[in-house]
């Protein structure tokens, strides 16, 4: 737009959406590995907890900008899914660090197999 008002007014959502892209890529990317390795309930259930977080984000937005953030707020709730999922919960989980290890123990134990 040749507005200097307008012109103003976008930078800020302009370099949020720019930024966000990176984050994207990422999230993307461990998506597409959870249904490549049949994860549909940890990758559904991510979904259900973004998009209850972006609908509550929205309810409160008041400016382009806000629902920006809002967008950051529903893919970066995805990105933690996908990389709790990986790295906790999922195939490059392997062996949990000390503080945890009770947990796994009593897991195993809960499902009968220790």
């Amino acid at each position: 737009s040749t507005l200097p008002e307008v012109r103003r007014a976008a930078v800020a959502p302009s370099v949020l959406g720019a930024v966000l892209q990176l984050f994207n890529g990422v999230t993307f990317i461990g998506e597409g590995v959870m249904v490549g390795t049949q994860s549909f309930p940890a990758l559904a259930a991510g979904q259900v907890v973004a998009t209850a977080a972006l609908l509550a984000g929205l309810r409160r937005a008041h400016s382009l900008t806000a629902v920006w953030w809002c967008f950051w707020l529903f893919n970066g709730v995805r990105l933690a899914n996908v990389l709790c999922h990986h790295f906790v919960r999922g195939p490059l989980a392997g062996e949990p660090p000390h503080g945890l290890r009770w947990a796994a123990r009593r897991r195993g134990r809960r499902a009968g197999t220790s």
